[in-house]
């Protein structure tokens, strides 16, 4: 099970929901912004994400990521080559508003 559906067992709907650095560290994150938009208030609800991922500009720093991924992930629980951005954006349950990049577009 995903660690994201047990969000949905604490209660609900909420005003609004924050993540920090969350989707490059749950095993689906199609699921965990599905059952995020069903915790929030349906029409008025927000879901602030603060994320780190691919850059949407740099490729060298994608190179990066890349190839250390597999240690990253080892030691972090991380996979922080994740297109967050793509991921959001594809995403059917929820509508991006806003998105700002920061630290070479990840």
């Amino acid at each position: 099970a995903d660690d994201a559906s047990a969000l949905r067992r604490t209660g609900g709907p909420f005003d609004v929901l924050v993540d920090t650095f969350g989707l490059c560290s749950v095993p689906d994150p199609q699921v965990a912004l599905r059952v995020w938009s069903q915790s929030v208030k349906q029409d008025t609800g927000l879901i602030l994400l603060l994320e780190h991922g691919r850059s949407s500009w740099a490729s060298w720093l994608n190179n990066q990521l890349d190839r250390d991924m597999d240690k990253h992930l080892r030691n972090w629980g991380c996979v922080w080559n994740r297109d967050i951005a793509e991921i959001v954006h594809a995403s059917e349950d929820v509508e991006v508003v806003s998105v700002q990049t920061f630290h070479f577009g990840t």
